[in-house]
């Protein structure tokens, strides 16, 4: 439970709590980490702009409407708290637990949430256009909805995550792992996904377009009805994933692995398969290869 002098300093403002902290780092042996505890608090609807929140116990605290813009949160723990249409826009995060947190209409634009923790987190039209994510554990989390422009979750960890209907046009997702997730009509206009991994994902009916999908591994995906038209996906794997009417028109895919794929109603009109393995490919004559030079697939 939060210490009840703690909650009384924060309801005296911003410079008060300043100065606690300061005396409390002097005074106590403990580490400002271990001393604050806020845990299990009703915060909700204050306005915490700016204030020094680092390494603060927020456990299962009620955060809802309440004002965080640039505020410094690294190293807080939020486990199981409620940050339900709170602003946490320009604010720090990093390093932070935010398992199990529940943030539906949250909004973080320009956060830096990078390393932080986020497994089982509830995000729903969560909002964090230009956030900085990288190396975060996102897996298992809803973001249903969510707007994630121009963020980047480089090296992050989105697997099993739920992401359809979420807009992630020219975000970063270079050697993040989505593996298993489902993007289900999402929007990943030219976005970055340098040797992303989507291993078993569900990308049916998502917007690829001009993508740099360099070496990104989609094997045993679905893809049915995706998008991808002139993205460059050279060296990326297709290895057992289904492409059931994906378009691909356009697309650089130079020495791209297809085998054993799925190409029922696939499109690659126009694309570049200069060296693209096709062994063992299915409904290959259902795949419309228009303009694109044949003699340089490998085929056995």
């Amino acid at each position: 439970m939060a210490k009840l002098s703690h909650l009384q300093v924060l309801s005296q403002g911003a410079i008060a709590w300043q100065q606690f902290r300061r005396e409390l780092c002097l005074k106590s042996d403990l580490s400002i980490d271990q001393s604050i505890d806020l845990s299990n608090s009703d915060l909700s609807g204050l306005n915490l702009r700016g204030l020094e929140l680092s390494g603060v116990n927020l456990r299962r605290s009620d955060l809802t409407q309440t004002k965080l813009v640039a505020a410094n949160l690294t190293n807080a723990d939020l486990t199981n708290a409620d940050l339900t249409n709170a602003q946490l826009n320009e604010a720090t995060l990093h390093r932070s637990n935010l398992l199990n947190v529940v943030a539906h209409n949250l909004d973080a634009t320009g956060a830096d949430f990078s390393f932080a923790n986020f497994v089982g987190a509830e995000l729903q039209c969560f909002i964090a256009t230009g956030a900085d994510f990288s190396f975060a554990n996102l897996m298992g989390t809803e973001l249903v909805f969510a707007n994630l422009q121009d963020s980047s979750f480089h090296g992050a960890k989105l697997g099993r995550s739920l992401l359809s209907y979420a807009n992630l046009r020219n975000a970063n997702l270079a050697e993040c792992d989505a593996s298993g997730s489902i993007f289900f009509e999402a929007e990943l206009q030219e976005s970055h996904l340098y040797q992303t991994n989507f291993t078993g994902a569900k990308l049916i009916r998502s917007h690829l377009v001009h993508i740099y999908g360099v070496m990104a591994i989609f094997d045993q995906a679905l893809l049915w009805g995706a998008d991808l038209s002139w993205s460059n996906l050279m060296r990326s794997a297709f290895v057992g994933t289904d492409l059931s009417d994906a378009n691909l028109r356009g697309a650089n895919l130079s020495y791209a692995d297809f085998r054993n794929a799925n190409l029922n109603g696939t499109d690659f009109r126009g694309a570049n398969l200069k060296g693209a393995d096709f062994r063992d490919v299915k409904n290959l004559d259902c795949a419309n290869l228009d303009d694109t030079n044949r003699s340089q697939i490998r085929w056995n």
